[in-house]
């Protein structure tokens, strides 16, 4: 079942963007409630018609009012914090599900007594279970979660490298004659 949008709270200054501008037949409730059903979901032949507005003039409000994207930006912003809020909300229960799982084992269905009783979680799934709350946790804490390994790549580029480094050894090597004595002849 559809959430009923809720308006958009626009502060003074929001409002004076609406304000500005020609004469218009219609309201700042309905121009808020326009943007805020369109970005809902609503197309805006949708929302023209539950505001009682012409769908031209909801048109041209969405393609010529500078207002129109600032009053959406902020809806789309409300929205999103509504969406983290829920989600912290579910991630909070989930965690004391998982908690309680994890101390008192998973609810089972005797087939033989018809009852429902709680066995221990499988080590496989402690192991997953386990190793996505460490990840995710290392993500939150910026911590690294994975290993890159280019083997290939950085013994090449080590190749190079010492092949370069001879080449400058060659260019710089000098030559220098020493007359030795001779041999076995003292």
């Amino acid at each position: 079942m559809a959430q009923e949008p809720t308006v958009v709270d626009l502060d003074d200054e929001d409002l004076k963007s609406i304000e500005t501008g020609f004469y218009s037949l219609y309201t700042k409730d309905q121009k808020i409630e326009a943007v805020t059903l369109y970005c809902s979901g609503k197309s805006l032949a949708e929302a023209a018609k539950i505001i009682n507005v012409p769908a031209k003039t909801v048109v041209g409000w969405k393609r010529r009012s500078s207002w129109w994207d600032e009053i959406a930006l902020k809806h789309r912003k409300d929205l999103q914090t509504e969406l983290d809020n829920k989600l912290t909300n579910v991630i909070h229960k989930t965690l004391e599900e998982l908690n309680d799982r994890l101390n008192y084992g998973d609810h089972k269905f005797d087939t033989k007594t018809g009852d429902l009783v709680r066995v221990p979680v499988v080590s496989r799934d402690l192991a997953v279970i386990m190793s996505n709350l460490y990840e995710k946790r290392a993500l939150i804490r910026g911590e690294a979660t994975s290993i890159k390994q280019e083997s290939q790549a950085t013994l090449q580029t080590l190749e190079d490298k010492f092949k370069s480094f001879a080449l400058q050894l060659q260019q710089k090597d000098v030559v220098s004659t020493v007359e030795l004595p001779p041999l076995g002849n003292n």
